[in-house]
């Protein structure tokens, strides 16, 4: 199989810019208007309380689970952890401003948030198959992993998103 062409690719970091007080004066007292904001009741509701029945995944930024919404929607919901969950307001409404405005296939898309009580959330469209993390440490099976070739198109892929 031929190698996929180069092509230059940049990326340009979503860490803002701060100015002397700390503060990014383009994104203070903005809230994402692209996500909606959902309340901790709502998202203790839809996944039962965070059950362990309902984990789906746990990685290093924290467990995620399946939630069904009041109208019925599959969703996912991560629940940062405590060390990611320290996030200031302010800095947090900015990550997920930058996130909620990636569009492409291969990166889930981001519904909503919370922020409530010290609590960090972030809600996903339910995506029900593996992820990437899973293909790339398929284990034994040889038959499961991702050639070099196609881990080379998901990062180019995944950076044009970020582009």
């Amino acid at each position: 199989m031929p190698q996929p062409p180069v092509e230059r690719v940049t990326v340009t970091p979503i860490v803002p810019r701060k100015n002397v007080v700390g503060h990014s004066p383009e994104m203070m007292n903005t809230t994402p208007t692209s996500v909606r904001s959902f309340s901790v009741g709502d998202l203790q509701q839809y996944t039962d309380s965070f059950s362990e029945e309902n984990l789906i995944r746990e990685d290093r930024l924290g467990k995620v689970y399946l939630a069904q919404s009041s109208d019925g929607k599959l969703l996912e919901i991560m629940k940062l952890d405590n060390v990611n969950s320290r996030v200031p307001a302010d800095d947090f409404l900015e990550l997920v401003l930058a996130v909620s405005e990636l569009r492409h296939p291969n990166i889930l898309e981001l519904v909503g948030y919370c922020a409530e009580f010290d609590q960090r959330l972030l809600v996903y469209k339910y995506f029900g198959k593996k992820t990437l993390h899973d293909i790339l440490h398929a284990g034994d099976d040889p038959s499961a992993r991702l050639s070099w070739t196609a881990r080379l198109e998901v990062a180019l892929g995944a950076a044009k998103a970020l582009e």
